[in-house]
């Protein structure tokens, strides 16, 4: 069985062995070990014939699955326990030198009420927040620390977002004080291929007389005994994101240190999410569409991806025009404050039509967004912005000039500048090698490479601004236009900025860093 409902993705087998002869290496494999969520057996299969091991647990809450593991001829030494691993945990069960296994991923969403409540217990057991249970390996995580003897080790497959993302932030620095010795293990060739989740190994432990560090090690295939990258992080604890440990402590000590050289983005500009249409495949129209509901005096342009404005340095009229005869959807309704007997009357069906529509089981104009407005279909409209940046990307970030205060739905951030502050030269600026480099740092990525930035991160990116000509923001426009390579657009705005200021050995550090930075998502 392997779904998402109940979180079962078998560990490769080629994992499994990983992670046994790490163990062995390091000779962490002692009397009494613990797999929490067994499935079909692979660990215990794995450690059940060590001769240092006394004692292997295997906990599993599936009764068929305990059946087949019971009648699978283990040495005597091997217990089989049919429970839910928290409640097994909260019985009181023993301590163990070795807690390891794959714990099911699953969402708050689909998590059993027994087991929610349950793991909420543990967190506000250690004093953290009911809200951090956001998926079931949190509990597990957390279960294992409550058993796990003073120099024992937990070794569990994990989600690799778990290194990043913001509701684990609290996690992380948590488990940076319980435990001085961190490992994240990564593989180029992924663990999971069937699915979109990214996973990753954390051994997480306590050395005598060790200096707390967290160590970085990837490796090529998942049955590699050498890793291609190695990297050590003692320093810069807590680190606000594991991932980051991919770089070195010279390598974040750097950053920081030139970072503080320029001011951060929101010192020079407020910014906000673009308008939530709540449903942009109906709310936004074709030029066709304008036409058929008569609804010209109805509608303001709008950009709704980031592919709109690829190659594209400035985002204006012009660009909406041309999308338009592209057939592409740039026109959005805005319909707040008109009274409903004015509007057109293929315009009143359209809309009587769109709300009648079910999306998964709830009609649009009954969806939580819509059913707040008054009427439903009117769009609140937020300010635009003479800069925009959208907040998700591949390559490399995309921020344009807005000259004509297009307006973006809530893919892009809007900014006001200060007084001081020039949109074209705050945009030419900003593709030098220490900002998008920051943008790695700040940002988080997810399965397929593609990263984002929180509207918190995105402020605190530091720009080396500066009044740019106009003849050079007109040749870096035409450099992408052209789809010139990003180390040479780079090289051109780094000539014009940072090298200004910098040594060339501090630029080539920030430019290393921002490549393994990308090396890592991708």
């Amino acid at each position: 069985m392997e779904d998402k409902l109940s979180g079962s993705y078998y560990t490769p087998y080629e994992t499994v062995d990983f992670m046994y002869e790490y163990l062995l290496e390091r000779n962490k494999l002692s009397q009494r070990v613990l797999e929490p969520s067994v499935g079909d057996g692979r660990f215990i299969e794995r450690i059940s014939n060590n001769v240092t091991v006394n004692e292997v647990v295997g906990v599993e809450l599936d009764k068929k699955k305990v059946e087949e593991l019971r009648n699978k001829g283990y040495p005597d030494k091997v217990t089989i326990i049919e429970s839910d691993y928290l409640e097994y945990v909260n019985r009181g069960a023993k301590n163990y030198q070795v807690i390891l296994g794959n714990p099911p991923y699953i969402s708050i969403k689909n998590m059993d009420k027994s087991f929610l409540n349950l793991g909420r217990s543990i967190c506000e057991g250690f004093g953290l927040p009911k809200k951090l249970l956001q998926n079931s390996w949190v509990a597990f995580v957390l279960a294992s620390i409550k058993i796990i003897e003073a120099n024992g080790v937990i070794f569990f497959v994990l989600p690799t977002e778990f290194l990043q993302v913001q509701y684990a932030e609290i996690l992380r620095e948590f488990l940076e004080n319980k435990f001085n010795t961190i490992h994240i293990i990564t593989f180029t060739e992924r663990m999971f291929p069937k699915i979109e989740q990214e996973a990753c190994l954390v051994y997480l432990t306590n050395e005598q007389e060790e200096l707390p560090y967290i160590a970085y090690k990837q490796y090529e295939k998942l049955d590699a005994i050498v890793p291609i990258y190695e990297s050590r992080i003692e320093r810069n604890k807590p680190l606000k994101k594991w991932s980051n440990a991919v770089l070195s402590d010279r390598d974040i000590d750097i950053m920081n240190n030139i970072t503080d050289r320029y001011r951060s983005i929101g010192e020079m500009a407020t910014s906000a999410p673009g308008i939530v249409t709540a449903a942009n495949n109906k709310f936004i129209l074709t030029n066709e569409e304008v036409e058929q509901y008569e609804c010209r005096d109805y509608v303001i342009p709008i950009i709704s991806k980031g592919m709109m404005v690829r190659n594209r340095l400035v985002a204006n009229q012009e660009l909406v025009n041309q999308l338009a005869l592209d057939g592409k959807k740039v026109y959005m309704l805005n319909l707040a404050g008109i009274v409903e007997d004015e509007l057109p009357e293929s315009l009143k069906r359209y809309l009587d039509e769109t709300g009648e529509v079910k999306r998964g089981e709830i009609k649009i104009k009954e969806s939580f967004k819509c059913s707040r407005r008054t009427p439903w279909y009117a769009i609140p409209v937020v300010r635009s912005g003479s800069v925009i940046f959208f907040k998700r990307y591949d390559t490399c970030p995309r921020i344009s000039i807005n000259p004509d205060m297009i307006h973006t739905t809530d893919i892009a951030y809007n900014l006001q500048l200060n007084d001081d502050v020039e949109a074209s030269s705050l945009v030419f600026c900003f593709y030098n090698s220490l900002s998008l480099a920051q943008c790695e740092f700040a940002g988080r990525y997810y399965a397929g490479g593609v990263s984002e930035l929180t509207p918190t991160e995105f402020r605190s990116i530091a720009v080396p601004y500066r009044k740019i000509s106009a003849e050079d923001v007109d040749i870096l426009g035409r450099m992408f236009h052209d789809e010139r390579p990003l180390d040479e657009i780079i090289r051109f705005v780094n000539k014009k900025t940072i090298c200004q200021d910098l040594l060339e050995e501090e630029i080539s550090v920030i430019d290393n860093i921002r490549r393994k930075l990308i090396n890592r998502r991708k």
